[in-house]
């Protein structure tokens, strides 16, 4: 029995010991993974910002692409119509350059002229910062992208 007895003794020491020696175990591992954390989660961030613009620049395009289908000459319009779709926006406003008109014949083709053209084609794109952009810099990341939306309709009467 006193076997058994000092066994359960030098267990519940070695118990007792193990314990003080892992104190700030968990925090050590707490500083190691919040960077990784902290990477992961404003990736998934900046990839939803990210998406949201695309989204509203392909809104912008759909509309100003509507214009063109009625209106396909006026340059100035298609403008202002993808810009008033953005104008809408309260929070995190791209900044639009100026959306590209393509013209297409009945092929596919590309025709220079608007009154002969068949299809136009709209393009808006803005420069999006990454919010994650100084930090994942140093991995290789890019501090902005491109997003763009796009949109081809048919002009009316043709």
């Amino acid at each position: 029995m006193s076997c058994v007895t000092s066994l359960l003794a030098r267990r519940r020491a070695n118990r007792r010991h193990a314990k003080c020696c892992d104190d700030g175990v968990a925090a050590v591992e707490f500083a190691i993974l919040l960077p990784v954390l902290l990477a992961v989660t404003l990736a998934a961030i900046d990839f939803g910002l990210a998406f949201r613009q695309q989204i509203l620049l392909r809104s912008a395009a759909s509309n100003a692409a509507d214009y063109a289908s009625v209106q396909p000459c006026d340059a100035a319009g298609i403008d202002a119509d993808a810009a008033s779709e953005i104008q809408n926006v309260s929070v995190l406003k791209p900044t639009l350059s100026s959306p590209q008109i393509q013209f297409m014949d009945a092929s596919g083709g590309t025709v220079t002229d608007c009154l002969t053209a068949y299809q136009a084609r709209v393009t808006v794109s803005a420069q999006y910062t990454l919010l994650t952009g100084g930090f994942l810099g140093l991995f290789g990341v890019p501090s902005s992208v491109t997003v763009s939306g796009q949109q081809t309709v048919r002009i009316q009467g043709h």
